[in-house]
C-alpha cells in the first residue's frame, strides 16, 4: 500500500519500502569503528531511496484531502503543520499545533 507524507505545506512525497540485503542489515547493526563510514554512506543511500516526488495530479488529490481534513481555524488562531501521513486508500493522520497545542486528526 502506498504511503504519502507532508511535512512542508504543499510538498507531498511518497514513502517507499527499501529492501535491505543481509550484508546491509549486518553493516547497520555493526558497532565497529572501521564500519562507521560505510554505515553512514549506507544510511544516506537508504534515505535517498526511501522517498520520491509525487506527480502533480496525485499531489492535487492529496492537497484537497488535507485541506478538507485539517482543523477549521478562527482568524486569531495560529496553525503549524508537523506532518500528515496518508495511505493510498485516503486514510491517515494529521499532526499539527493549533495555538501551540498539539492536535491529531485521524481520518
Amino acid at each position: 500500500m502506498k504511503q504519502y507524507q507532508l511535512t512542508t505545506q504543499g510538498v507531498w512525497t511518497e514513502i517507499k519500502q527499501v529492501e535491505l540485503t543481509e550484508e546491509q542489515k549486518t553493516l547497520l547493526m555493526s558497532k565497529e569503528d572501521s564500519d562507521r563510514q560505510a554505515k553512514e554512506s549506507l544510511i544516506e543511500t537508504i534515505k535517498s531511496q526511501r522517498t520520491s516526488e509525487v506527480d502533480a495530479s496525485k499531489s492535487n488529490e492529496l492537497i484537497s484531502l488535507y485541506d478538507s481534513k485539517k482543523p477549521e481555524l478562527k482568524e486569531s488562531d495560529s496553525y503549524e503543520l508537523i506532518s500528515a501521513d496518508v495511505f493510498e486508500n485516503f486514510t491517515g493522520i494529521i499532526n499539527c499545533r493549533v495555538n501551540g497545542e498539539h492536535k491529531q486528526i485521524r481520518f
